[in-house]
């Protein structure tokens, strides 16, 4: 609606798997006269505003003029924005954000502005926010009452998309009971290897001072002995009589090689 009209913006309501909005071009409801704005309904799977591409919302002296998303990931990318305007004495609009995963990156802002009435309050419920040092969530009035920004970052549901990994991921025969990863300043995965003493010149040579390296044999054979790295062969009745010192994985690691490993990062 322009500004000489008179009656109410209407609403946008998009439903979509994907919805890119970039290079500068822009979603918006508008009533820039004397009637209520329409509101901007978007729910899609993901929603990715790039390159200066926005979802807008303005009105100068009516109300609404809100801005409802639900999304599964939502990204702001190199000066993008999601911004609801009001000009005069209009209240700023709403802006609501649903969304698994929102990143805002590259001076992206989401915005609820108003000029002498109050401003329009955000409401953000998302798993993961992530938002770079040059990008805002604000919600102002240059000479009202600001709105209120309320993000909810909601705990992960650790029993939510598990996937069960492969038994190939990493051999048993692999691992060694102190050891530890460190990371590269080239971005190079590094396996660090912490024994008893000193360590071998090369991967294949032995170890200056002897730490026990357990050989994890199948667990379809009924194996009552089990071969240490001093290349003795010792019985045992049962594996809970041979014991190998361990230390807890803080985390999931991915090597030079592309291999991702459970492990430990090393305090250096």
């Amino acid at each position: 609606v322009g500004p000489d009209g008179m009656g109410r913006g209407g609403d946008i309501d998009i439903g979509t798997g994907q919805l890119t909005v970039r290079d500068g071009a822009q979603v918006v409801v508008s009533a820039i006269g004397s009637g209520d704005a329409g509101n901007l309904i978007i729910e899609a799977d993901t929603v990715q505003l790039d390159r200066e591409g926005r979802l807008e919302a303005e009105t100068r002296a009516g109300s609404q003029g809100n801005i409802i998303l639900r999304a599964d990931s939502l990204q702001l990318l190199r000066n993008s924005g999601i911004t609801t305007n009001a000009s005069d004495r209009a209240t700023g609009g709403n802006i609501t954000i649903t969304t698994d995963v929102l990143v805002a990156l590259d001076d992206s802002d989401i915005t609820a502005n108003a000029i002498e009435g109050q401003g329009g309050d955000i409401q953000i419920t998302a798993r993961g926010l992530f938002l770079s040092p040059d990008s805002d969530i604000t919600a102002s009035s240059e000479f009202g009452i600001d709105g209120i920004v309320d993000i909810q970052e909601l705990d992960p549901d650790p029993n939510q998309d598990l996937l069960e990994l492969p038994s190939a991921i990493i051999s048993p025969d692999d691992l060694i009971a102190t050891s530890c990863l460190i990371p590269s300043p080239q971005q190079q995965g590094q396996f660090r290897v912490i024994g008893a003493g000193g360590l071998p010149t090369l991967p294949d040579d032995l170890a200056s001072s002897p730490f026990q390296i357990l050989a994890v044999p199948p667990a379809s054979e009924d194996n009552t002995s089990y071969l240490l790295n001093d290349g003795v062969q010792r019985l045992a009745s049962s594996p809970s009589t041979v014991h190998v010192p361990t230390m807890e994985a803080d985390g999931m690691y991915r090597l030079e090689n592309n291999r991702l490993v459970l492990g430990q990062r090393c305090r250096l």
